[in-house]
């Protein structure tokens, strides 16, 4: 992140990394940064949706789970 900062996949795979570490919060700031580098990557997406998710905000999951639907079918 530090040598690429507008490369989308490290932001996102750090997202990634802290919700499987239960660090949602932080997850979602690094996906939302991981959207605006690159809004054209299900992967992101798929992996907000699952945070949003775990986080109860269902409509928000759900949006995100069909933007990356919408973009990889």
């Amino acid at each position: 992140i530090e040598l690429m900062p507008n490369y989308s996949a490290p932001y996102r795979e750090l997202g990634f990394v802290l919700y499987q570490e239960l660090r949602q919060q932080e997850a979602i700031a690094n996906l939302d940064r991981a959207a605006k580098l690159n809004p054209d990557d299900p992967v992101t997406y798929r992996y907000m949706g699952a945070t949003w998710a775990v986080l109860g905000d269902w409509s928000k999951a759900a949006d995100a789970f069909r933007k990356a639907l919408l973009l990889y079918p």
